[in-house]
């Protein structure tokens, strides 16, 4: 993780508490349908911008979103 002693504790928090639910949404694949993981997979592990996991896909970016957004509700809910 990063070096935290110059940053605001508040930002701290905040980082810690989105690291746990990237973790959640990592740990929750058995929800996702394979097209969902996919996504989730390339974004969160691998790195890949909505763009290029649009092109990937041939679908919009904001299809992307919404793939990401239903795997976050699957895996908080």
């Amino acid at each position: 993780m990063d070096d935290f002693e110059d940053t605001p504790a508040s930002e701290v928090a905040y980082r810690e508490q989105h690291f746990a639910i990237i973790d959640r949404i990592l740990d929750c694949r058995d929800r996702y349908t394979e097209r969902e993981w996919a996504v989730v997979s390339l974004f969160y592990k691998c790195g890949e911008s909505h763009r290029a996991i649009a092109r990937m896909f041939n679908c919009s970016p904001g299809t992307v979103s919404y793939y990401l957004a239903r795997a976050r509700e699957k895996a908080l809910s």
